[in-house]
């Protein structure tokens, strides 16, 4: 089994101890408040964690680190219930920034540095209805020099803090291209779509002119599976550090409450569904890392791990959660105790990206892709 190396095991130390210090349910609930998106917290990741650089290449100005980090970062986060648009605007547009041909690349320069530097956040809209990769009913179309898009989405993450938005849609040749706006570009209609955990997305209905230079690529079918695979490797990462800190939670809550004049982890039945919870966690955190291991190797064998890497986290997810506010009581359901929230955002994780039911499946057809027998643990 891999070990995260001293240099990961740093950096995670890094993030968890700036949120433990800096960020509070106040930043949250500022964070996810429909009045406007607070970025201090995110100018901090840029100018004193330097986190935004994480994934880029060096030659683009990042730091070049790999899926072993992202993973650590996104389980920090997680742990901390942070509230800022990382999963998008660098997992998933690093992802994409790093895989695209070199003339794109060229062109994203600019606006990678902008990210790096804090002063950007990218949103993307990569997936079908249903959180499968691919373009929905949106349209490319040759308008004179340039393109028209056209089409809509139903939900796209961060778009309350994001300045730039990367959509898929069908080229006329049935491939799927890359469009490259700036969020308030003309012709693009934005609507609220609040989620469980407070979170705000947005639906979008577009029907816009693009010039030459917002036509990203032609053919991103394989990149745009690429960047599904690393977010889903990452929500995994997420859902592990909201586990350990539901379990930290859970063990410390338990260990004071009293029932028949001691401490309730004393009944046997506590301390089994305690230790239910811990197996659940260290599977979820293995899937994590598989996922993590796979993503720069064979594209079925990435696919599988990150299918099964986002169905096993959220299903051990709910199960720690659940048991998490059974065992606080009445309590663990009120906005007034964290546990509620890490519920809700696990809630909101599980739906995102396609159902761990739709994941078991992917699964299983990679499996069989590959040759292998299918074993869904």
């Amino acid at each position: 089994m891999a070990i995260l190396g001293e240099s990961q095991e740093m950096l995670a130390d890094l993030v968890g101890r700036y949120l433990s210090d800096n960020f509070d349910f106040e930043t949250r609930r500022a964070a996810l408040s429909g009045t406007g998106w607070p970025d201090r917290l995110w100018q901090a990741f840029a100018q004193e964690l330097g986190i935004l650089a994480l994934p880029f290449a060096e030659e683009q100005g990042g730091l070049g680190l790999g899926a072993l980090d992202a993973m650590v970062v996104m389980e920090a986060l997680g742990r901390g219930l942070a509230a800022e648009p990382f999963l998008s605007s660098i997992i998933g547009f690093g992802a994409l920034a790093n895989r695209v041909d070199p003339v794109a690349r060229e062109g994203l320069a600019p606006l990678v540095a902008q990210v790096i530097a804090g002063d950007a956040r990218v949103a993307l809209c990569l997936v079908d209805a249903d959180g499968a990769p691919g373009c929905g009913n949106r349209r490319l179309t040759a308008e004179g020099d340039g393109w028209r898009l056209t089409g809509d989405a139903s939900i796209v993450l961060a778009a309350a803090a994001a300045t730039q938005i990367v959509l898929s849609a069908a080229m006329p040749d049935g491939a799927i291209g890359l469009a490259l706006l700036a969020k308030d570009a003309p012709g693009l209609d934005w609507a609220d779509r609040p989620l469980i955990d407070g979170s705000m997305a947005g639906a979008l209905a577009a029907d816009v002119s693009l010039s030459g230079t917002g036509l990203l690529t032609r053919d991103a079918g394989e990149l745009v599976h690429a960047v599904h695979d690393a977010m889903l490797a990452a929500l995994g990462a997420e859902i592990t550090g909201i586990i350990a800190a539901l379990i930290d939670i859970t063990v410390d809550f338990a260990s004071q409450r009293t029932q028949f004049g001691k401490p309730i982890t004393k009944f046997q039945v506590i301390q089994h569904r305690l230790a239910d919870m811990y197996v659940e966690g260290e599977l979820a955190r293995s899937m994590t890392l598989l996922a993590a291991l796979k993503q720069d190797g064979d594209p079925i064998e990435r696919a599988a791990a990150a299918a099964a890497c986002k169905a096993r986290t959220a299903t051990a997810g709910r199960m720690v959660a659940q048991n998490a506010v059974q065992i606080h009581g009445g309590i663990g359901t009120t906005d007034e105790l964290i546990v509620g929230h890490y519920f809700k955002r696990l809630l909101a994780i599980e739906a995102l990206y396609g159902s761990a039911a739709s994941h078991v499946k992917r699964y299983a057809r990679h499996r069989t892709d590959l040759g292998m027998p299918v074993a869904v643990v």
